[in-house]
């Protein structure tokens, strides 16, 4: 794709990458006017952001967003989109890479052993019971009150005694 410069009503010239047949179409700047063609960037290379634009928009864009037709023009875009959805770069040479990586694969052997010990029920059952304690920071011990509570509470439910006024019981220290 040609990139092509556009300057919003403000002055600010934004180099933008898109198809052809977009060139004319208005650019909205970062500062939130709108920016009209300049002109056309004399081929060149473009830096590793832009190497493989469609696997960004496949990453960054929900399905819906790219069937309505909206694209990743630039690095702007994309720092963009990242920041509004909390994503973080992290470089892949990097301790925390390495760290992040090690992380995945304990929890990976993890689910392996709980998958060799038990069934679909265990898997979904140790996912949660994961989940719930990235969510809150609880121990095993807190995340196994909660679980004794919440479950006697969906037995009474079965039962029929939920029809009785029951109080909320809060887990220890919770």
């Amino acid at each position: 794709m040609p990139l092509y410069d556009y300057r919003c009503e403000a002055g600010h010239v934004t180099e933008v990458m898109r198809p052809y047949e977009d060139r004319n179409d208005p650019h909205l700047c970062a500062c939130g006017q709108v920016g009209g063609l300049v002109w056309l960037k004399m081929a060149r290379v473009v830096g590793p952001v832009f190497s493989d634009l469609e696997a960004y928009e496949g990453a960054l864009l929900t399905k819906k967003q790219r069937e309505a037709g909206v694209r990743i023009t630039s690095k702007a875009d994309i720092e963009r989109i990242e920041a509004q959805n909390g994503f973080t770069r992290v470089d892949p040479n990097s301790a925390a890479h390495r760290a992040r990586i090690a992380d995945q694969k304990d929890e990976a052997r993890e689910i392996e052993k709980v998958k060799a010990t038990g069934d679909r029920t265990a898997v979904a059952d140790y996912l949660a019971k994961t989940t719930m304690q990235q969510a809150t920071g609880w121990s095993d011990t807190k995340y196994s009150q909660w679980k004794e509570m919440k479950d006697a509470a969906e037995q009474r439910v079965q039962s029929g005694a939920a029809a009785r006024h029951v109080e909320p019981v809060q887990p220890v220290g919770g």
